[in-house]
């Protein structure tokens, strides 16, 4: 048997898997308050400048004039503006706090990738989780800026192999039917996550405290982390057979209560199979199957995210209350992952990621006509396009996972996460080109969903499918999907049938002489 054939006949989603899975939630939600820490912490409050004579003025001096000493307003919260402040001609530090997180993330994308692929996935994470609490802790005790951006740095690497390894333990540890469940919930906790944070920095105003307590969490998670197998699929494409058959009949029997009558035999891969299966970057970059999927999967990741946050930061902002406004962008994407979850398993994933990438770029676009002085109609496009992308977003992880073979899945993932944390941060300066033109960042945002949604197209449906082990079952995937689709095209329902008889028995005596 194969592994999922195991979970098809015994353990689609049983409880020691169901588990695995909300651990996983819980640590999502943990790394939400990393990555958005930045929006409370690195907060401009409000100042004045004292002058030479003892005059205070709001705002930065006039050109010519140097502040003596700046006074801030800490009766809202504090932040590491007002720490080492971070305005004025010193406004770019703190802007580069968050370059510096996303550069990070940028990086361990590639990293942990690797990391995960050589050395398992549950090490990982728990090294990650570790390393994101003891930045954090870094950073909210320090007094030199040098080493509090040093630490974001570091929380980002981190944060980005945790996240992405996370996410692939997640996916090889259930069933192909409810694989579309996990790349719904697992963002959906994500947004959960942000509206938590929000509620946690209303009541928590200076930012040392904010910091720690963003930390706190992870020390539950670490114990947590001994709840985790490690991946039954890693294990396997390792040539370490006989563990993977116990992690399985593990959540087998945590599910049945019963001890097996028969112990799970999987069909090993062979040590051949293995070492010419691939394992490195250029594999993912060069095969001529994983090329094509490798190109529209980094554009569709690179756009998925630059939308993403640039709605969010731009066209996405609601107004009114700080911590109320930052909240609502996390819950108002619940609902778009809950009708992700409704298509995923009926309409498929490429048609889920590629339509909701085309509905996005439309409502960006559809804002170009919108007359001058309908604010609310432009802010209602935005949040749609908002949803929309939420959701192309929450497919592009499931989807890239069962695009490609255990041996290179986090290789591949990397490289797409990489692609991502790219839109993340030429994002702001799409945002900026507004000032030529008040719609020029929505065009631009449009054109982008809409080009990607149409190449997704052009990626096969992985919906119900085996997950490939290595690149031979790339190979002999992409060779039935040509063929059958050329005979279908050519030949009778019969003729069709019969060639699909020859191609397996082909590829069955291949093997045999192997």
């Amino acid at each position: 048997m194969d592994i999922d054939d195991v979970y098809r006949e015994f353990c689609p989603f049983g409880h020691y898997q169901r588990k695995v899975f909300w651990t996983i939630g819980v640590f999502t939600s943990f790394m939400a308050l990393h990555q958005i820490q930045n929006v409370y912490v690195g907060a401009e409050p409000k100042f004045q400048c004292r002058l030479k004579d003892g005059k205070l003025i709001s705002g930065c001096p006039e050109y010519g004039s140097r502040c003596q000493k700046y006074v801030y307003d800490r009766t809202e919260f504090t932040s590491i503006v007002s720490e080492w402040d971070l305005v004025c001609e010193e406004t770019y530090k703190a802007s580069l706090i968050q370059s510096l997180f996303m550069l990070g993330i940028l990086f361990g994308s590639l990293i942990f990738g690797y990391l995960a692929d050589r050395y398992g996935r549950r090490h990982i994470i728990y090294l990650s989780i570790l390393g994101m609490v003891t930045g954090t802790f870094v950073g909210a005790t320090t007094s030199s800026y040098v080493i509090y951006a040093l630490a974001r740095h570091l929380v980002g690497v981190i944060s980005a192999g945790f996240g992405l390894v996370s996410y692939v333990l997640v996916t090889e540890v259930c069933g192909p039917s409810k694989r579309g469940f996990v790349a719904v919930i697992i963002p959906m906790m994500f947004a959960v996550g942000i509206t938590v944070y929000s509620i946690m920095a209303y009541f928590i105003r200076d930012w040392r405290m904010l910091s720690v307590a963003t930390a706190v969490p992870g020390l539950a998670a670490i114990y947590m982390c001994f709840l985790l197998p490690e991946s039954p699929r890693w294990l396997l494409s390792q040539g370490r057979t006989a563990e993977a058959e116990q992690v399985l009949e593990m959540f087998i029997v945590k599910d049945t209560g019963q001890a097996l009558k028969k112990p799970i035999r999987l069909k090993a891969v062979p040590t051949a199979k293995l070492s010419s299966s691939g394992g490195g970057l250029m594999d993912v970059i060069w095969h001529p199957v994983l090329r094509t999927r490798t190109i529209i999967n980094v554009y569709a990741w690179f756009v998925n995210c630059a939308v993403y946050y640039g709605l969010t930061m731009g066209a996405g902002n609601l107004g009114g209350n700080f911590y109320v406004s930052v909240g609502l962008s996390g819950l108002i994407e619940i609902p778009a992952y809950v009708i992700t979850w409704y298509l995923l398993d009926r309409i498929g994933r490429r048609a889920t990621i590629s339509y909701s990438m085309v509905a996005g770029g439309v409502s960006c676009l559809v804002i170009l006509i919108i007359p001058s002085g309908h604010a609310s109609l432009v802010s209602s496009l935005a949040l749609l396009g908002k949803m929309a992308i939420s959701m192309s977003f929450s497919v592009a992880f499931i989807y890239a996972a069962e695009l490609y073979p255990t041996t290179l899945r986090n290789k591949a993932m990397g490289l797409c996460s990489m692609a991502a944390r790219v839109g993340g941060i030429v994002s702001p300066f799409i945002i900026s080109v507004s000032h030529v033109h008040k719609s020029l960042d929505f065009f631009l945002f449009g054109i982008l969903a809409f080009t990607a949604g149409l190449l997704c197209l052009r990626l096969p449906e992985t919906a119900n499918q085996p997950m490939p082990e290595t690149l031979e079952d790339i190979r002999r995937h992409s060779r039935h999907r040509v063929i059958s689709h050329k005979s279908k095209t050519l030949f009778s329902e019969d003729r069709v049938q019969l060639i699909e008889g020859e191609i397996a028995a082909n590829e069955s005596g291949h093997t045999e002489q192997i």
